[in-house]
């Protein structure tokens, strides 16, 4: 190829090539079907005009970038800023869900209908609407990112519609199904099943726990990784140092975790044959968090305490239990009794005093 000022003659002969920089600093170079060189450096001119104009707006032209190549920039990024779990999760909605459908094609030129298919295509597949929600969020971020990476000049995503969440799902134990679910638990489970009981720690984090994350003379555990990221201590009750002494070995290093060498695929298939063995329903071991969560609420603590202990990033997410406190409020609002009552009754006393003096 010669060079003419930015414009090249193509080798099929079948037209000319126009390069130039745009807004953004990075070169383009684009076939134009023209026959003369006249007419491709008056394209060209046309295209500079655009840039400067794109400069004085402040509007970033899209890239030529594909979607693989953004997506693997995007789960590069992840990594570093998400839990190995967390990152296996989203690297299996690109790879299982949005390389067949995008792979190929220009990140820029996929529209927002196609995304809004996507989630009506998965609606019928009968995808679990808590999922559907979590594949939305992260193509939410990624075009997020793109933008911040200026692949995109704007976020198509913003306000993507997915189906409405069913209600949140509370099942707890009674206190008397307890001791008869532990009675049908391996040996091994059950101070397992009693600590997450009695500090509401979600499967993972329970056998995640070290030696050296427990401090028994303050009684708390100190959580370095949870799920939203944030490290917490929570309390230990009398019922979870019972937990604790069931399964302490004396011998452990302090990096040594409290319940070694057990999955939590081996918990989940365990405890479900307890609790079928023990004429329990529709009772999952993340249930015992509720259980924690639901007992805590209706024996009067706030909801606000109960967030706290919990873990959550915001109070609404403990919203859930508020309906379990029904008594505690009627409790809390019979106070005004002790305001307005004594008046009332001393008024009403009278009233019927000077009733029977009337008669």
């Amino acid at each position: 190829m010669s060079n003419r000022d930015g414009i090249y003659k193509r080798k099929d002969q079948k037209g000319f090539s126009i390069s130039y920089t745009d807004q953004s600093g990075k070169r383009r170079r684009k076939k134009v079907h023209v026959r003369t060189v006249a007419e491709a450096e008056k394209l060209r001119a046309g295209a500079m005009a655009r840039v400067e104009t794109g400069k004085i707006l402040g509007v970033i032209p899209p890239s030529d970038d594909l979607f693989e190549e953004v997506t693997q920039k995007y789960l590069a990024h992840q990594q570093v800023h998400l839990t190995p779990k967390e990152y296996e999760r989203t690297e299996g909605i690109m790879r299982i869900h949005l390389m067949p459908r995008f792979a190929g094609r220009k990140f820029a030129d996929i529209q927002r209908i196609e995304l809004e298919q996507y989630v009506i295509d998965r609606v019928q597949e009968r995808a679990n609407p808590h999922t559907i929600l979590k594949e939305v969020n992260k193509i939410k971020r990624l075009w997020s990112l793109a933008v911040s990476w200026k692949v995109v000049p704007i976020n198509i995503t913003h306000k993507l519609e997915t189906p409405p969440l069913p209600e949140d799902r509370v099942r707890f134990l009674e206190p008397a199904q307890l001791p008869k679910l532990l009675e049908h638990c391996p040996e091994w489970l059950r101070p397992i099943v009693v600590f997450a009981i009695s500090t509401g720690l979600r499967r993972g984090e329970v056998l995640r726990v070290r030696y050296m994350d427990i401090n028994r003379e303050r009684t708390r555990v100190y959580l370095p990784k949870v799920k939203n990221r944030k490290p917490r201590g929570v309390p230990l009750n009398k019922t979870a140092q019972l937990a604790l002494e069931a399964a302490w070995d004396p011998k452990a290093k302090p990096t040594d975790r409290l319940f070694p060498g057990i999955s939590l695929n081996q918990v989940s298939v365990e405890f479900k044959r307890a609790r079928v063995r023990a004429g329990i329903e529709d009772f999952r071991f993340h249930d015992n968090r509720h259980t924690y969560a639901s007992w805590l609420v209706m024996s009067g603590v706030s909801i606000r305490v109960v967030s706290e202990l919990l873990g959550h990033s915001s109070v609404n997410q403990t919203m859930k239990y508020a309906h379990l406190s029904t008594e505690h409020v009627e409790n809390e609002a019979s106070r005004i009794d002790n305001v307005f009552m004594p008046e009332l009754v001393k008024d009403e006393t009278k009233l019927l005093e000077e009733g029977k003096e009337e008669k």
